[in-house]
């Protein structure tokens, strides 16, 4: 591949911690962790059992850092964040929207699958021409029912009981194929204008 990697010393080696954590360091925040993290980082990797635990622990730290979540410089102010508190409860009953923004590899049809499709458009098959090999099976999924779509049930994703049973209660609708319209589009300028992508 033409990448090499730092030549690390076994476990037990004087210097072993260090040289894994600034590996880790450059892997997963291009060496920007200072002084400060590398050192908690360290500390925690030093006190593990083995070297498979310490490794584990210090990439869970590492991803907590400022450093991993962006690509700027972060840098440490050293002060304590001003206090705040949340106000009382009205107590009143109330409806919320809650809108998950998904990406990736949890889009709508890893989620909400078509399953069963006799009335029209065969949307099963059309998921899985689609999708091919990373279709997801039936046996992956738990069936549900649903009213005045192409499809007479829809399948989800089966890692995702408690969502299913929320939309068996009534307590759950999915809005599909949707995101955030900065301004009115069409399928013929909606990649141009639309700066989070609809699909």
């Amino acid at each position: 591949s033409g990448i090499e990697l730092e030549k690390i010393d076994p476990p037990g080696a004087e210097g072993y911690s260090d040289a894994v954590i600034s590996e880790l360091s450059t892997l997963l925040t291009a060496g920007r962790l200072d002084d400060d993290s590398l050192g908690i980082v360290r500390s925690a990797y030093d006190v593990q059992q083995t070297a498979d635990d310490g490794l584990r622990a210090a990439q869970e730290l590492i991803v907590t850092t400022a450093e991993f979540h962006s690509t700027n410089i972060a840098k440490r102010k050293d002060k304590i964040r001003e206090s705040f508190s949340f106000p009382e409860p009205s107590g009143k009953p109330y409806k919320a929207v809650v809108n998950v923004m998904f990406s990736g590899g949890c889009d709508s049809f890893n989620m909400l699958v078509p399953y069963s499709c006799t009335k029209g458009k065969d949307l099963e098959a059309e998921y899985k021409f689609i999708r091919q090999k990373v279709a997801i099976p039936r046996q992956g999924l738990i069936e549900v029912d649903v009213e005045n779509q192409v499809c007479e049930t829809f399948g989800i994703h089966k890692e995702l009981a408690v969502a299913a049973k929320m939309y068996k209660d009534g307590d759950l609708l999915f809005f599909t194929n949707t995101g955030v319209l900065t301004t009115p589009v069409n399928k013929e300028n909606y990649r141009l204008l639309t700066k989070t992508q609809l699909f």
